[in-house]
């Protein structure tokens, strides 16, 4: 796709990313997002205050988990009403979502389709936006604002953030994060410690759910960088929610292949609408956790495995000097 129409598809999919994410709250009447703890947490940063703590916002109550970098990029936002924040937040995601996913084929588009990216508009979520960095290398920063997510893609695209001009924009932008952090909180990776040290019941690392291992398989293509995030994946703590399995459409690059991952979340979003959430979040997690794998999970890998092995891939020998 040209660039012309990567910049269409881009504005497109921001406009409509902004516009639902201020219907779920302005319309639906959605009492918060998980942006919203990125604004509380900057507001208690420029307040003096430490952002490690409970937050009040309905169904959040628990300490924030973003380390203080994160923290400081919901800090423009502050100044804007929560909804409009949440909203304005969600339209750069989606547009940088938009840009980076119509690089090749336009297949990872598909993922609009799918309540995965719908829940992470509605939710405020970081995926849409970690995953452009996959295809805009300058962005590869952004994986220290979530550093388990941050951590799996690195694994599988890493390279790309260290490869020239790229590195020296991610350099100098988590230096400046950073010294920023440590400058208005001295003490904050002693707080945000103490909060990531204490119990955390709704995050599971894949690997120990059952099945988890298979997730292993990735690792025989392990020169995809998509194999290797999913691998990397069953050993980082998470939720593993719905907006977790958005990650899953680094992996197609043909139409055919996203459409099989459509039909895999929908499968999934189905079984959990039609049983149920558990009596808390985190049994929830744990409950939904096989189904993610051996219906989401499962199949990615399986396109990875049965496709054609890329040009990449294939190892020629080098040719012999007589």
């Amino acid at each position: 796709m040209r660039s012309r129409g990567r910049a269409l598809v881009a504005v497109a999919v921001g406009g409509a990313s902004f516009a639902l994410a201020l219907c779920f709250r302005l319309v639906f009447h959605q009492a918060s997002s998980d942006f919203d703890q990125i604004v509380l947490g900057a507001q208690r940063v420029l307040a003096g205050e430490t952002p490690y703590t409970r937050t009040p916002l309905p169904g959040l109550q628990w300490p924030i988990y973003y380390p203080l970098p994160a923290l400081l990029l919901g800090v423009p936002f502050t100044a804007l009403p929560i909804a409009w924040a949440q909203a304005t937040f969600c339209g750069i995601s989606g547009a940088c979502f938009g840009w980076a996913m119509s690089a090749d084929s336009g297949a990872k588009l598909f993922a609009l389709a799918t309540w995965p990216y719908v829940l992470s508009v509605s939710l405020g979520q970081w995926g849409p936006l970690l995953m452009a960095t996959t295809a805009i290398p300058v962005l590869g920063w952004l994986a220290i604002v979530k550093p388990n997510l941050g951590l799996a893609l690195g694994v599988g695209y890493g390279d790309r953030w260290a490869r020239q001009p790229a590195v020296w924009y991610n350099g100098a932008v988590i230096g400046l994060l950073l010294i920023a952090s440590f400058v208005l909180r001295p003490q904050w990776v002693s707080e945000w410690i103490g909060v990531l040290s204490a119990p955390t019941p709704h995050l599971i690392m894949p690997i120990r759910a059952t099945g988890g291992f298979l997730l292993l398989l990735a690792l025989f293509r392990w020169r995809e960088p998509a194999a290797r995030t999913l691998a990397a994946l069953a050993f980082v703590p998470q939720t593993f929610s719905s907006y977790d399995s958005l990650l899953v459409f680094l992996v197609p690059k043909t139409r055919r292949e996203s459409l099989v991952l459509v039909a895999a979340t929908t499968a999934v979003t189905a079984v959990i609408g039609y049983t149920g959430p558990a009596p808390t979040y985190a049994e929830t997690v744990r409950r939904f956790a096989v189904w993610r794998i051996f219906l989401v999970y499962l199949p990615a890998i399986a396109i990875i495995l049965i496709r054609p092995a890329s040009k990449r891939e294939i190892m020629e020998p080098a040719p012999q000097r007589r």
